[in-house]
């Protein structure tokens, strides 16, 4: 899925077994001008979000990271630090959480509309 929201552009790619996701989100980087985020989960079926971040910021240098995960163990298992451009949000977690971990890593600050209203819980 793609969108454009708020001067954005926003691309979804959704787990598919037998697909590999992570070769159709480099292809789609490498046409991209600008990529300012990767939002990633940390364990996936044939690539880590790490390796897929690292291959990204190969075209994208100041690509900033969000890294989902139900496993933070196995997160600094592999990768020891987050640098200044890299944060971590642990699964389950709300919509809220993750609209103010984005606009952090993108802004340097959290800024939300001031109705907003979203679910309690994401995945």
């Amino acid at each position: 899925m793609k969108a454009e929201v708020a001067d954005c552009t926003v691309v979804e790619i959704k787990f598919n077994p037998g697909l590999r996701q992570y070769q159709i989100a480099i292809e789609i980087a490498k046409g991209m001008e600008s990529l300012d985020i990767l939002v990633t989960d940390v364990m996936m079926p044939q690539m880590t979000g790490d390796e897929l971040a690292r291959r990204l910021r190969l075209a994208h240098p100041s690509l900033k990271i969000l890294y989902l995960t139900g496993f933070s163990d196995r997160l600094f298992k592999e990768k020891v630090t987050l640098w200044a451009d890299e944060a971590f949000l642990d699964k389950p977690c709300s919509v809220r959480g993750l609209l103010e971990a984005v606009s952090l890593l993108v802004f340097g600050r959290v800024e939300l509309p001031p109705a907003f209203k979203a679910p309690e819980r994401l995945g």
